[in-house]
């Protein structure tokens, strides 16, 4: 958990810190998106399923760039690390207060 409260809290001060308005081609920042779905929705599953669709594509873009690490040396003037973050939760209606 350590991890991912760092990765967050590090991109955020590094944005307040470049002062820099959001854009849409950014390497620094973060974005949320909400989305209002119910049971039955066109789009349930793909929503519910974001996070997850999110971790393979990362997960299959690591196991590149280790291999491609294990082929080539990094140059001199040194590598750069890149730190992404993605967090999902899901709050049923019952948890939203909903008396309904």
């Amino acid at each position: 958990m350590f991890d991912h409260y760092q990765a967050m809290v590090t991109a955020i001060c590094t944005k307040l810190r470049l002062g820099a308005q959001a854009t849409a081609g950014e390497q620094i920042g973060g974005s949320t998106y909400g989305f209002l779905i119910w049971e039955g929705h066109e789009y349930e599953q793909e929503v519910r399923g974001l996070l997850g669709s999110l971790r393979q594509k990362a997960a299959e873009l690591r196991s590149k760039v280790t291999a491609y690490n294990e082929r080539h040396q990094a140059p001199p003037d040194g590598e750069v690390q890149v730190i992404a973050y993605v967090g999902q939760t899901v709050i049923e209606a019952e948890s939203m207060g909903d008396d309904s």
